[in-house]
């Protein structure tokens, strides 16, 4: 399934070339979707049917990255890259999750313990109080760690020291929490009761400063965020002190502007 943030809705993807008991897994690439199915075969989409990995890989859990890394876990919990043509090396670590933040920083988990690359190997940055399970990329560029027991802790861009966030659910409901990072906009939990939990980017409380930030009775916007695709604009959410718009009208395609250089329509009349 597909989530609309304009209409609200969910909306089906094709299950061509998918087992029966289709996937337990899936994660956002570059110009497609990849996926792990049931029986842990790597799978891709490429828009139109769900193709098996011609190498028949098998994985744990997988992340990718903006520029189309794919990460995998292996069913020896080894961590494996595969660059954009294909071929595959292993990254020498074991891995329970591994996810990717914005600008491609990569992070894995492995018995309680958080990881991260930089640029003189692998460094530990494990958040006090929780053995580490799980790890969900923000489109912030932040990362958040979630322990088994519902316990969690966030790091944000640029500090060093993680924040506690609380339980974002009751401890013995929440079975993993996942976002895309190659795209802008919320978080999903999902809980061991099946119920999807939606918490949006401006309720995070990870706020994009501006270069001058507003006086506290200004009327300028605190935030903004757009959705588009290749498409056109999808939606626009902006932020005021106590009040939040979102545009809801339906997809806001300017067309003359992205092949010309003349302006487009901004009018009233024609949804700008």
């Amino acid at each position: 399934m597909r989530f609309d943030p304009v209409a609200r809705q969910w909306n089906p993807i094709p299950t061509t070339g998918l087992p029966g008991d289709g996937l337990n897994r899936i994660v956002p690439g570059k110009d497609v979707v990849w996926g792990l199915r049931a029986d842990k075969q790597l799978a891709h989409f490429d828009g139109t049917t769900w193709k098996t990995n011609t190498q028949n890989w098998q994985g744990l859990g997988l992340a990718c990255a903006g520029n189309g890394t794919l990460y995998l876990i292996g069913l020896d919990n080894t961590l494996f890259q595969r660059a954009g043509n294909g071929t595959w090396q292993s990254l020498n670590v074991q891995a329970d999750d591994v996810a990717v933040t914005s600008k491609d920083k990569l992070w894995y988990c492995r018995q309680g313990k958080a990881f991260t690359r930089g640029e003189s190997g692998w460094q530990e940055l494990s958040p006090s109080g929780v053995s580490v399970q799980r790890l969900s990329p923000g489109p912030d560029g932040a990362i958040a760690a979630y322990a088994a027991d519902g316990r969690s802790a966030m790091l944000v861009p640029g500090t060093t020291a993680w924040t506690s966030t609380g339980n974002p659910a009751p401890a013995d409901s929440v079975a993993q929490a996942k976002s895309a990072p190659v795209t802008k906009g919320d978080v999903w939990l999902l809980r061991n009761d099946g119920v999807l939990t939606r918490i949006l980017s401006a309720e995070r409380g990870a706020q994009v400063p501006f270069d001058a930030a507003p006086k506290a009775d200004s009327p300028y916007a605190s935030r903004i965020d757009v959705w588009y695709d290749e498409v056109g604009i999808r939606s626009i959410q902006v932020i005021f002190p106590g009040l939040r718009l979102t545009m809801t009208s339906g997809v806001a395609n300017f067309g003359i502007a992205e092949t010309t250089t003349a302006a487009p329509d901004l009018s009233e009349d024609a949804g700008g």
